[in-house]
């Protein structure tokens, strides 16, 4: 029974040559697209890591919810917040980070 089953499968198989070649090509190319999307995807998350990781893994940024964009004076944590945020267990420095930005001019250049 499995033999005559062989059989009549290569024989199928056989005779319908274009039907047979373009089944087995959409089936290659279909493993070949669900492994580059796997590789593709691992790719993108060991790329994202990595940056992620460029910031360490022991740094937590807090910011003012009014702040848009770099902080400013106004808008700087205030001393009673960083004191709190140094309270905590394993904090072992915060920093209200104050940037100010200015325009350098030289003879008429700015």
């Amino acid at each position: 029974m499995w033999r005559d089953l062989i059989i009549y499968s290569l024989e199928n198989v056989w005779h319908r040559k274009i039907r047979s070649f373009v089944t087995v090509l959409g089936i290659v190319i279909g493993i070949a697209a669900i492994i580059s999307l796997l590789l593709l995807s691992t790719g993108m998350k060991n790329a994202v890591n990595k940056q992620f990781s460029q910031f360490g893994d022991n740094v937590l940024e807090v910011v003012p919810s009014k702040l848009r964009g770099p902080p400013t004076g106004e808008y700087s944590l205030p001393i009673k917040i960083i004191d709190t945020i140094e309270s905590v267990n394993d904090v072992e420095y915060a920093n209200p980070l104050l940037l100010n930005f200015a325009t350098v001019t030289v003879g008429q250049e700015k």
